[in-house]
C-alpha cells in the first residue's frame, strides 16, 4: 500500500486517459472495452456491483484507446481463453502489431556483454542519432524491472516469459500457407536480458532509507533460484532520467529497447512471478496457462499511439476548456544542476481559440487531419538531450574506452555510454512520443561487489541513522 508520504521516496508510473461517451459515430465495442469487461466480470464482485460497472463502461467509446490492457485472472485457462491472460496474452498482441526484427543472439560479441544487430525497427532509423551517432555499439534488448520476485525458474523466464516478451510480427512468408507453419517466438537470451533491481547499497542511501526496501519483495532463496541465473542479468534501478535519483521504485516496468527508442513498454502491477504472468501447470501441460492473482497491465504501443493522433478524438479531455493543468517540463543540466522547471500551459491562445480546441477534443468538428507519419517511441532522456543540444550545442562525445584520463572541465554528459547521446532529430518532434522511464537507457550494470536487495540483506545503518534490524531488548542491555 502506497501512503502519502511513501509518495515523496517511491517511484510510480500512472496510465490515465479520457474517454468519451458513444455517440452515432461510434463502433459497437473494441478490444479495449472487451478486455475491461470481462476483466471486471471474472473479477466475482457482487450482482448489482458488476451490472453498475459494466453497464458504465458498456456507454463510453474506448476506439481511441492508447494501450492494450494486458489482465491476469486466477485459474487455468485453455483453447478460445489461452491467449486472453497473462503473458500468452502478451505474445498474442506483440505477434498481431509489433514489427520488429529479432533481438540478438547469444554470443554475439559487443561492449558491455550485449549482443548488437544493425536495426530493431522494420523501416525505421531506429539506431540514427541526431547527435552524429551511428548504428555502431547501440545496445538493445529487453528490460524486466519488478519489485517483487516471486516463484519462478530459469526455464520459464527464458522460454516462457522471456519468448512472449521477444515475440513480434512473423517474416512475409516464402512458402505456400498450407505448407507453412506456425512461427514460434524465439526465446529470451541472457545476452539480451536487463534484469534491473535495486541494490543493498541503493536502497541503504535512498531518500527513504530502509523504509524504502518494504516496497521491494525478494527473498535470497527466490534471487538466487537455478544457480543464481538473475545475478549475470543484474542492473542498477535509478530515477536519475526523471530528476529522483535517490528514489526506489514502486513502479513494474518491462520494454524492449534499443539505444533511446522503444519498441513497446509495459507498466502496471504485474511483478515478476510464475503466479502473476502464469505457466504451465505441469510440464507437459503446454497448452494450459495457470495463474495464481489478479493483475492489470497495459501495453504501449507505437502502432497504438499514431492510430489515436489520427483519431476523431485524438486530445479529448473530461477537464472544461481554460481549466487545463499545467505541465512540467524538465529543463537542460548546466555544470551538473538542473534549473528551474519552465510551466508551460496546455493550452493557449484566446477564448475563441480555446473553444474551437474544446471542440475538437470533444469531437463535434469531425475528424482531425490525419498525421501520415508513423510514430516512434523515445525514452525520456533522449527528450533532454534534445533540449540540451538546443540550450548549449552539440553534446559532447564521451571519451573513448582506451583513454586513460578525461579533461576536469568535461562535461557531466561525458562518462555516458554513446547511445544514452541519442535523440530525435527536433524537426521530427510530431512523430515521437517520450515515455517517462525513470532509468537510463541501458541501465548501468552491477559491479562484482554490488549486493541485490533481498529480506536476508545484512544489517547496516542507513542515511538516518537507523538500523535495519533493530536490536532486541536482550541483546541491547
Amino acid at each position: 500500500m502506497i501512503t502519502a508520504p511513501s509518495m515523496r521516496s517511491t517511484l510510480s508510473y500512472r496510465y490515465h486517459q479520457d474517454f468519451p461517451p458513444k455517440d452515432n459515430l461510434s463502433p459497437p465495442s473494441s478490444d479495449f472495452e472487451e478486455t475491461f469487461c470481462d476483466y471486471v466480470e471474472q473479477m466475482r464482485l457482487p450482482p448489482a456491483e458488476q451490472d453498475l460497472i459494466l453497464k458504465a463502461i458498456r456507454l463510453h467509446d474506448f476506439s481511441s484507446a492508447r494501450v492494450f490492457l494486458v489482465p491476469s485472472v486466477p485459474g487455468q485457462h485453455s483453447g478460445s481463453a489461452l491467449h486472453k491472460y497473462g503473458h500468452m496474452r502478451l505474445r498474442h498482441l506483440l505477434q498481431q502489431h509489433l514489427d520488429a526484427a529479432p533481438l540478438p543472439r547469444a554470443g554475439v560479441a559487443n561492449p558491455g556483454r550485449r549482443g548488437t544487430l544493425s536495426s530493431l525497427f522494420r523501416n525505421s532509423a531506429s539506431g540514427a542519432s541526431h547527435s552524429g551517432q551511428g548504428q555502431r555499439d547501440v545496445p538493445e534488448g529487453i528490460i524486466v524491472q519488478p519489485t517483487s520476485i516471486g516463484r519462478l525458474n530459469s526455464n520459464w523466464f527464458y522460454n516462457d516469459f522471456g519468448a512472449s516478451l521477444c515475440a513480434a510480427k512473423s517474416p512475409p512468408l516464402k512458402v505456400p500457407l498450407r505448407k507453412a507453419k506456425p512461427v514460434q517466438p524465439k526465446p529470451l537470451t541472457p545476452d539480451a536480458a536487463y534484469f534491473v533491481w535495486p541494490s543493498y547499497e541503493g536502497i541503504r542511501s535512498s531518500v527513504g532509507g530502509w523504509s524504502s526496501g518494504g516496497n521491494v519483495h525478494a527473498t535470497t532463496a527466490n534471487m538466487e533460484k537455478d544457480g543464481k541465473f538473475l545475478f549475470p542479468l543484474l542492473h542498477h534501478f535509478s530515477g536519475e532520467a526523471a530528476s529522483r535519483a535517490e528514489c526506489m521504485p514502486h513502479m513494474k516496468s518491462f520494454c524492449r529497447f534499443k539505444g533511446q527508442q522503444l519498441a513497446y513498454a509495459i507498466v502496471g502491477s504485474h511483478n515478476l512471478s510464475i503466479a502473476a504472468w502464469g505457466g504451465p501447470p505441469r510440464k507437459d501441460s503446454q497448452d494450459v496457462l495457470m495463474i495464481r492473482s489478479y493483475e492489470l497491465s497495459v501495453l504501449m504501443l507505437p502502432v497504438l499511439e499514431t492510430a489515436y493522433r489520427r483519431h476523431r478524438h485524438y486530445k479529448f479531455s473530461c477537464t472544461p476548456a481554460g481549466d487545463l493543468p499545467v505541465s512540467r517540463v524538465p529543463q537542460p543540466q548546466r555544470n551538473g544542476r538542473q534549473e528551474q522547471l519552465q510551466t508551460v500551459p496546455q493550452q493557449q491562445g484566446n477564448p475563441q481559440q480555446q473553444q474551437h480546441q474544446h471542440q475538437h477534443q470533444q469531437g463535434q468538428l469531425g475528424p482531425r487531419q490525419p498525421t501520415q507519419k508513423s510514430v516512434q517511441f523515445w525514452s525520456l532522456d533522449s527528450f533532454i538531450n534534445m533540449r540540451r543540444e538546443a540550450v548549449f550545442g552539440s553534446v559532447p562525445r564521451p571519451p573513448s574506452p582506451d583513454s586513460q584520463s578525461s579533461p576536469s572541465n568535461a562535461s557531466p554528459s561525458a562518462s555516458r555510454h554513446p547511445s544514452q547521446l541519442q535523440c530525435p532529430d527536433p524537426q521530427d518532434l510530431d512523430a515521437c512520443a517520450f515515455l517517462p522511464l525513470p532509468y537510463f537507457l541501458p541501465p548501468k550494470p552491477y559491479k562484482h561487489n554490488d549486493i541485490p536487495w533481498t529480506y536476508s540483506a545484512p544489517d547496516g545503518v542507513d542515511r538516518f541513522g537507523e538500523h535495519l534490524r533493530k536490536p532486541r531488548p536482550e541483546e541491547q542491555g
